[in-house]
């Protein structure tokens, strides 16, 4: 992402708070990337948010691999920090190598010690995928070697069935077995652990608020109502754009954005007779062809 969308989209921001008298002002760093991959850009548009007269938090979602330098800075900048980590070394060195393809574990284990040793929470973020049999021992890893108090694993699984989501039955079951015994586990060492659609006692009428109250710039300057929309070729792209960055400002598509939200409610409509119906348990926003409910994926 280039400073000049980045300040233009912190600018927008600002002036809708100030209108609308809001005491603080949220910015996530995040998205298809490595957000310290950038590092200048980062923190220079950290530095120009924290101009602005209104308190600003900063959150950052990261693969955790920083130089001490880098792990200084974000301590001392950085309000809230989330990290992906896959479990055990044995499971982190498989999924997530470095690219020269040597280990990243034992990189990401030093960062959090940094983070814990300077009293920093942080939450954890894991990718399992099928059979999931090493679940449970990569979330007794983490218990055990990390003072992580809340955990969030979701599956990943093959993109050769239907770009991802429509995986068998058989496989969302594996998952949610393998879930729930971890899960089980981390409340023996008094952690939480998550996944979409986990969250059934949470009552709502929105089980993903994004496309309602964040404003997602992608780096090729597009406002969209997902944060897994990266980039135009996401096969999402097109119905979830509501937006663009241009030399003008924040141009804000209000066709797109009343057509996602007729789509919304009439996806929403076909599950009124769900149990999930006014429940975080939806999961996620109902934006594609399937409706992603839980860990299964329903026509």
């Amino acid at each position: 992402m280039s400073l000049e969308t980045g300040y233009a989209a912190i600018d927008y921001t600002y002036e809708n708070l100030k209108r609308l008298n809001y005491p603080k002002f949220h910015i996530s760093l995040h998205g298809g990337g490595e957000p310290t991959f950038p590092w200048k850009t980062m923190r220079d548009l950290v530095a120009y948010a924290k101009e602005k007269p209104i308190p600003t938090e900063f959150s950052l979602t990261s693969n955790g691999v920083w130089s001490k330098q880098q792990t200084q800075w974000i301590m001392a900048y950085i309000d809230s920090v989330g990290i992906s980590l896959d479990g055990s070394p044995q499971t982190q060195d498989t999924q997530r190598p470095m690219a020269s393809g040597k280990a990243s574990s034992r990189w990401v284990m030093q960062t959090l010690r940094e983070l814990e040793a300077n009293h920093r929470p942080y939450r954890l973020r894991l990718t399992a995928m099928p059979p999931f049999d090493r679940l449970l021992e990569d979330i007794r890893f983490l218990c055990e070697n990390t003072h992580c108090q809340r955990m969030q694993v979701e599956a990943a699984f093959s993109t050769r069935r239907g770009g991802g989501y429509q995986y068998k039955l058989e496989e969302g079951m594996q998952f949610l077995q393998a879930f729930f015994a971890a899960q089980r586990l981390a409340e023996q060492y008094g952690r939480k652990l998550l996944c979409v659609g986990s969250e059934v006692g949470k009552v709502t009428s929105v089980p993903c608020g994004s496309p309602f109250n964040t404003l997602i710039v992608t780096p090729e300057n597009n406002l969209v109502a997902c944060f897994e929309v990266v980039n135009d070729s996401h096969p999402l792209a097109e119905l979830a754009t509501i937006g663009r960055i241009t030399p003008q400002g924040v141009e804000i598509d209000e066709e797109a954005r009343l057509r996602l939200r007729q789509k919304f409610a009439e996806r929403r409509a076909s599950c009124r007779d769900c149990f999930c119906y006014w429940s975080r348990a939806e999961g996620i926003a109902p934006i594609g062809n399937t409706w992603r409910c839980g860990a299964l994926s329903l026509d």
